[in-house]
């Protein structure tokens, strides 16, 4: 028996007429003796992009693409973008078919992506994945839009100026001062959080 490889191309196109996905599957039929079934390895590709990556954490990207496709067989064909321009480039890249698989975002996106029919929804994976609830409720919230989830949080961060709500420190008898050092930055924080049982 020789080596047979199929290579199929499918294209899946959404009502949408800003999403093209494609599907690229490698089939190859290993020879094998007539007592033994031939196993089917499929190889597939996935684009990614990342957005304000440093030089070294581009490299350690590529290392973790590298072990992922090591573990799964899925490739990652990488993308690297910078911050400023990153939202451009994926609202240009719906209307030109060329938008990658999967990309970074800030949440503020996806109302304006989902919206669009840019997104997937995921909620049959989250509801399998026994680590979603482990997420705070407002990181969930930033990637849900009409009550589907369309991305999945992976780190959350505040970026800005402070903003003192007077109210609130004066509700808690805590001075309506900013903290000038992170020492007093850490008291006023311990001061100012209500905890509801173990949060």
């Amino acid at each position: 028996m020789e080596t047979v490889e199929v290579v199929k191309e499918v294209e899946v196109i959404r009502e949408v007429p800003v999403e093209k996905i494609v599907i690229r599957e490698v089939i190859v039929e290993v020879p094998v003796a007539a007592e033994e079934t031939a196993p089917a390895v499929v190889a597939t590709e996935i684009e990614v992009r990342w957005n304000g990556l440093d030089p070294l954490s581009q490299e350690a990207a590529l290392r973790e693409a590298a072990r992922f496709e090591d573990e799964t067989g899925i490739a990652i064909r990488p993308g690297f973008t910078d911050s400023a321009s990153s939202f451009q480039k994926i609202t240009t890249g719906f209307a030109a078919g060329t938008v990658p698989d999967i990309w970074q975002a800030g949440g503020l996106w996806t109302p304006v992506l989902a919206s669009r029919g840019g997104t997937l929804r995921l909620d049959g994976f989250v509801d399998e994945w026994d680590g979603w609830p482990d997420w705070y409720p407002v990181a969930r919230e930033d990637v849900e839009y009409e009550g589907g989830v369309h991305g999945i949080p992976y780190r959350v961060h505040y970026r800005g100026n402070p903003v003192i709500r007077l109210s609130y420190f004066e509700g808690l008898g805590v001075e309506p001062t900013p903290p000038t050092t992170w020492e007093e930055l850490d008291e006023a924080a311990q001061r100012l959080t209500i905890r509801d049982g173990t949060r």
